[in-house]
């Protein structure tokens, strides 16, 4: 909990610290070793929100591909801690965060975990939705659109 609390106070502007914006340089990696801890312990909510909050941090450091992996994580963590409709949102998210790179099939991909995930959760209507997404993604990859 220090970790994130640490990471915070660095996104929040501090004149006696003379940062006047977010360092996400800085509170990126407090979160995702946070995100560790708290997996580790199976706190999976304030997992959840650290991987959410590293994702967030990589997404503005332009490392996309990592932001994925801590959104596919947070989405474990949610599965794991019975949150299916949190599940479902972190993985569309970390599919239209690849489509927005151009990496369509690896998002079909990352869905298609997703799917999975949900399948031995027995959340067939989840599942149906993901995996719409992901054809209707590769799909449209295919026919160029």
């Amino acid at each position: 909990r220090k970790l994130v609390k640490k990471a915070q106070k660095l996104l929040q502007p501090s004149m006696l610290a003379l940062r006047m914006k977010p360092d996400w340089d800085q509170a990126t990696p407090l979160f995702e070793e946070a995100a560790r801890v708290f997996a580790r312990c199976r706190l999976h909510n304030e997992a959840q929100f650290a991987f959410e909050k590293a994702s967030e941090g990589q997404q503005r450091l332009g490392s996309e591909l990592h932001a994925v992996k801590h959104l596919e994580s947070a989405a474990e963590c949610a599965c794991k801690d019975k949150r299916h409709e949190d599940a479902f949102n972190l993985y569309r998210s970390a599919y239209e965060t690849f489509a927005s790179i151009g990496k369509v099939a690896m998002g079909a991909a990352s869905l298609n975990r997703g799917a999975k995930l949900l399948l031995d959760e027995d959340k067939v209507d989840l599942v149906m939705q993901l995996y719409e997404i992901a054809l209707e993604a590769v799909e449209d990859e295919g026919t160029g659109a």
